[in-house]
């Protein structure tokens, strides 16, 4: 899905057939955030504390797992080192998470599952960016958990992006971002 010429979301959401197993690899509706700070309003869109790979997990499996079924809760929740991206130090880094989730849908008991890595860009104050870089996730009947696992799994770490694609979206976001660099010098020469 593409928001903007420099915002492009990868996104795979698959159903089983009877409708009761959904599998997600990515989430198009998530953008970049942006920390609190003094300058922007409060309710701005995308304004976020940030919020580290299991914490992330855990508040994305209730938003989204909240209306799908009933008496959700959590089982289990807890940091991992990242899989998809190096954890990084100093003012770049990413931390891993996963949550297990149970609930009922139907009088049927059902298994969720959160796994995200979020990578944050500055100290976490205020004008720090923070970006969902790898999230999955499933809900499915209890004796169909391990089954959508695996295949969650194997999504994953099988997704690849076409090569030229990549090619053409690097060179669409270093054509915008020099757009941008030169108004930007622009509007200082007028103002000096």
């Amino acid at each position: 899905f593409r928001f903007s010429s420099v915002d492009a979301r990868p996104f795979v959401d698959m159903t089983s057939p009877d409708g009761k197993t959904n599998i997600r690899v990515g989430d198009a509706t998530i953008g970049g955030y942006a920390t609190p700070n003094p300058y922007f309003p409060r309710n701005a869109p995308n304004l976020a504390p940030y919020a580290s790979g299991d914490v992330f997990a855990k508040k994305y499996g209730e938003a989204r797992f909240g209306h799908m079924c009933q008496n959700l809760q959590v089982a289990q929740t807890h940091p991992m080192t990242p899989k998809y991206h190096q954890p990084g130090q100093g003012l770049i880094r990413t931390t891993g998470g996963e949550t297990i989730f149970t609930c009922s849908q139907k009088g049927q008991g059902m298994a969720g599952y959160v796994y995200s890595e979020t990578m944050l860009v500055g100290s976490g104050g205020p004008n720090s960016q923070w970006y969902i870089v790898a999230l999955g996730s499933f809900l499915a009947p209890v004796d169909k958990a391990q089954a959508a696992g695996e295949i969650l799994k194997h999504s994953g770490e099988s997704l690849r992006l076409n090569p030229e694609w990549a090619k053409m979206e690097q060179a669409l976001v270093d054509q915008k971002t020099q757009e941008i660099n030169n108004a930007t010098r622009a509007n200082m020469a007028m103002g000096a």
